[in-house]
């Protein structure tokens, strides 16, 4: 068997490149070939074979390209949120930071929820002590106005 030479790999990578299109017909007109030689090329040199293994392995490198996409647009918006929830922790240990209801602390939660399970980083345990912080700060707040309303009630109704 003859040693594959540079004018057989030109054609296969021509051949290769007609993607959607790929004939062999089509190819020895462009060549100025034989469809017999350049089926005789396809066949002693695997071309229908080599052809399968490179979309396999282009796939492999699409997906692993889309993978890396992923995982870096889930670390900025990791980031993002980590740099909002830092904020609003500074505003509430300053207590400048005003949560209307608790539904709207429990709306900030659920989406830091959602973004914490996209297998972000090995940062997540710290950030939820750092959530429940907040939450516990939050909770006693909600506390001490739920009490002055109380104290407020009974000096308005005089039973203070």
């Amino acid at each position: 068997m003859k040693k594959e030479t540079v004018k057989h790999k030109e054609a296969f990578e021509q051949y290769y490149q007609m993607g959607d299109q790929r004939d062999l017909r089509s190819l020895s007109a462009e060549l100025g070939l034989s469809d017999r030689t350049l089926f005789n090329w396809s066949k002693k040199y695997n071309w229908q074979n080599r052809v399968q293994k490179r979309d396999e392995k282009v796939a492999g490198k699409y997906e692993e390209i889309t993978e890396q996409q992923y995982l870096k647009l889930k670390q900025d918006e990791f980031k993002g949120c980590e740099m909002l929830i830092e904020g609003a922790l500074v505003k509430i240990e300053n207590k400048t930071l005003e949560v209307k209801s608790v539904n709207d602390f429990d709306k900030l939660i659920h989406v830091l929820d959602i973004l914490m399970h996209g297998n972000v980083s090995e940062r997540l345990t710290e950030l939820e002590k750092r959530i429940q912080q907040i939450q516990e700060m939050f909770e006693q707040e909600l506390h001490k106005k739920e009490t002055d309303v109380q104290c407020t009630e009974l000096r308005l109704t005089g039973t203070g």
